[in-house]
């Protein structure tokens, strides 16, 4: 390509700055997780780093994206006054035609990752996807109509009869009326004086004190579950 305008050498150097962030919120990440002799940081501390670092790389995607095709027709090419003896690592990073072996690796790591989750029986394709979320609402709208709102009853028990319901309570629950619109206001009235004076005598037990156990112990903290998480240490 042509030499860069300005505009594409501010882009480059935008995305270079996004880098070198996101590298260094990794490696503070790597250097707090990774000492075993040093206690792990608090789980706030943890997940602000967290949330750092994947705002770094959703804003270093998204800018790869947008400038896609700048990134791939650009070429770095040293000028006679490069100082190649003293910086012969930039210098060789700039001119390789291949990746780094260890990225080859994870790139070729995440493609299989991605390959078998595409393949796996264990996840459903886009359209499977659909219909299962369309037959689901097909399920909800056939089933909640049995149970109106504000019934203690479905309408299959009430069609059953309901003495042979169990309900679990001490209480007989009041039957609803499937029809409230033929109801006047004054049936209205005395059901709702039914439902009062019926939950005034419904019984209450009494809560049996717990006896505490004798070796109870305390939850681990935080810290030490993700102490434990990295570097396999109880200590």
């Amino acid at each position: 390509m042509a030499d860069p305008s300005v505009s594409q050498i501010k882009t480059l150097d935008s995305l270079r700055s996004r880098l070198l962030a996101l590298r260094s919120s990794l490696q503070t990440l790597q250097t707090d997780l990774g000492d075993p002799q040093q206690p792990l940081p608090n789980w706030t501390s943890l997940q602000r780093q967290t949330r750092i670092i994947l705002d770094g790389i959703e804003e270093v995607l998204v800018q790869s994206r947008e400038n896609e095709e700048l990134l791939t027709t650009t070429v770095a090419i040293p000028t006679p006054d490069f100082p190649a003896q003293t910086s012969d690592h930039i210098l060789n990073a700039l001119l390789r035609t291949k990746l780094d072996p260890s990225i080859e690796e994870w790139i070729e790591e995440a493609d299989h990752h991605n390959a078998g989750q595409a393949h796996s029986s264990h996840v459903l394709a886009e359209v499977d996807l659909s219909n299962l979320w369309a037959r689901a609402t097909e399920i909800y709208h056939t089933h909640g109509s049995r149970y109106p709102w504000g019934a203690d009853y479905s309408r299959e028990e009430l069609e059953d009869g309901i003495q042979n319901v169990v309900t679990g309570l001490k209480r007989d629950l009041v039957e609803p009326v499937l029809e409230p619109d033929e109801l006047d206001d004054d049936d209205d009235d005395v059901g709702e004086d039914q439902q009062e004076a019926e939950q005034d005598q419904m019984e209450v037990d009494k809560p049996t004190a717990l006896t505490p156990k004798a070796s109870l112990r305390q939850p681990m903290a935080v810290s030490s579950i993700l102490k434990f998480l990295s570097t396999g240490s109880t200590g």
